[in-house]
């Protein structure tokens, strides 16, 4: 299913530089106010681990139209781990943050559109994490589930 929201290429080009770049962290990726185009929230260019800045920024309410009613998003992390042979490596993460409570038309679009930026976005992750809830985004057991 096509929504007819575009992925620009300026959202393109950052999350190519991010994916590429040896120090990106994560980047959020959410619709703009008119649900025509998804645009880049939040991009942290750091070596430092920072799980609870991500998950703070992934799940934060940036739609103007939907004050105080929670709104979905689209995250990607570079999660450090060791794999099972003892090896220091790291994996990206593809998020959509669908949170209880939000509104119907932001779940449906948000949901329709993943296909078309994930294709879009050439090598989205290892994984992907559909988050419900707030529950959903445990650090370790995501690794748990890189390492399997």
């Amino acid at each position: 299913m096509t929504t007819g929201i575009v992925i620009p290429e300026e959202t393109i080009a950052v999350f190519n530089s991010f994916k590429k770049q040896r120090g990106g962290r994560y980047l959020t990726l959410r619709m703009d106010p008119d649900y025509t185009e998804v645009i880049v929230a939040e991009y942290k260019d750091t070596d430092e681990e920072c799980w609870d800045e991500f998950e703070e920024k992934l799940t934060e309410n940036m739609n103007e139209k939907f004050e105080g009613v929670p709104d979905c998003r689209y995250g990607f992390y570079k999660v450090d781990y060791t794999s099972r042979a003892g090896v220091a490596t790291n994996d990206l993460v593809f998020f959509m943050w669908n949170p209880n409570g939000s509104k119907i038309k932001s779940k449906m679009v948000y949901a329709a559109t993943a296909g078309t930026l994930k294709n879009t976005l050439q090598g989205t992750g290892k994984i992907e994490i559909q988050a419900t809830s707030e529950d959903d985004l445990d650090f370790d057991a995501i690794v748990q589930m890189l390492v399997n």
